[in-house]
């Protein structure tokens, strides 16, 4: 019998910032997504047709096309729920949508990912929230660009899925975007991914000032949440 075919071939990721466009272009066939090319080219301006254009090939060897969503026009959320079947779990988080977004629900665009929890019968889901707004502009840009995109992600989201949750500790993750600093802060409690939050910080002292008093804030939200119980 034949080896299986890998689903994707190739594989680009594009994100818009700050006035450009970089293109990373990911050989996808052996699932070792080795980098074979990147691309810097201004916003509006067409990127390479032979890097992102899609043909009658493509039939065979599929190409994947993802679009980064910046990560400081991302709400994140972390919600403890019982382990149960996809479809049943996306109607929970249907269900809980309304309280749980920071905008009205027919303005915004939403997903998940699934981590691992220490309790049994539990996962920990991370809600994933973008306004809708933003998704559109994402996307008409990439399209003005020549640029058609398969799925929307966030650059940050997978490294929360596969984060090490052996010990307890806030991790933080940091970026600079447009003069500012993007954090993205998880708190690790009990080999479970108990909080996170993205959260936009000045590049100065002052941002370092705020970092520390958002987090002395969660960690007294976590007390009365009952998800921290020990400073």
């Amino acid at each position: 019998m034949g080896k299986r075919k890998s689903k994707w071939h190739e594989c680009n990721v594009l994100h818009r910032s700050e006035g450009q466009a970089d293109l990373w272009n990911f050989n996808a066939s052996d699932r070792s997504f080795a980098l074979k090319a990147e691309h810097t080219e201004t916003e509006g301006n067409p990127l390479p047709v032979k890097l992102v254009g899609k043909t009658w090939r493509n039939l065979i060897q599929a190409k994947l096309n993802l679009g980064w969503v910046a990560q400081e026009h991302v709400f994140l959320r972390t919600i403890q729920m019982p382990e149960c079947d996809p479809e049943e779990l996306l109607q929970m988080l249907e269900f809980q949508l309304e309280k749980l977004s920071p905008a009205p629900v027919s303005q915004i665009v939403w997903s998940y990912e699934q981590i691992p929890s220490s309790e049994p019968d539990q996962i920990t889901v991370l809600l994933i929230i973008v306004e809708a707004e933003v998704v559109e502009q994402q996307l008409t840009g990439f399209e003005e660009q020549g640029y058609h995109t398969d799925r929307l992600e966030m650059p940050w989201s997978h490294e929360l899925v596969t984060l090490d949750r052996t010990k307890d500790r806030i991790w933080i993750r940091l970026g600079e975007v447009n003069d500012q600093i993007v954090a993205l802060v998880a708190w690790v409690l009990n080999q479970t991914v108990q909080h996170v939050m993205v959260l936009r910080l000045p590049n100065s002292d002052e941002g370092t000032l705020n970092l520390t008093a958002q987090l002395d804030r969660t960690a007294w939200t976590g007390e009365l949440e009952s998800w921290l119980t020990e400073i």
